[in-house]
């Protein structure tokens, strides 16, 4: 048989020529009893799976990052104390008290490297804040697009059905 011969009998091309509705008239259109109707298409059952996998997995990703911005915040407001105690140090601290730094040059200078050190650790604490929220901003925008196009494909999945 010539695959002109078949192709004049298939119903559902002459449907597809044929049709100005072809959108409405395949979905109401009658199954032939003798034809063997929809079937289940493994394809698309794994492909469904796999995106309710994805789903869990970015669920999952999304409390993972939550959890770490929240460490970093609780680091940086650590690092932030830290500053804060070194500072109070190099501004009042008599540093001829229970050290053997004798004259007060050698007072001034670990004043002031103190001081130098409370200001890098403040630096840090901006440093910390600022990577926490682009990394929010950055990877939950990311999850935010895949979750998009995981809605997208799903509502394909169910037109289909």
């Amino acid at each position: 048989m010539s695959p002109v011969s078949f192709t004049k009998r298939d119903p559902d091309l002459k449907l597809f020529l044929e049709s100005d509705t072809f959108a409405l008239d395949i979905k109401h259109r009658k199954i032939d009893p003798g034809s063997p109707g929809p079937s289940s298409d493994d394809y698309f059952d794994s492909k469904r799976t796999y995106l309710d996998s994805l789903e869990a997995q970015l669920h999952s990703l999304v409390k993972s990052i939550d959890l770490v911005s929240k460490h970093r915040m609780e680091m940086a407001q650590a690092v932030s104390e830290f500053g804060d105690h070194v500072k109070e140090l190099a501004e009042g601290g008599d540093f001829n008290t229970g050290l053997n730094v004798s004259g007060s040059s050698q007072a001034q200078q670990l004043s002031q490297t103190l001081m130098g050190l409370a200001e890098v650790e403040r630096k840090a604490q901006d440093l910390h804040v600022l990577q926490s929220e682009q990394d929010m901003i950055t990877v939950l925008g990311t999850v935010d697009e895949y979750a998009r196009l995981i809605g997208s494909v799903r509502m394909a999945f169910s037109s289909r059905r």
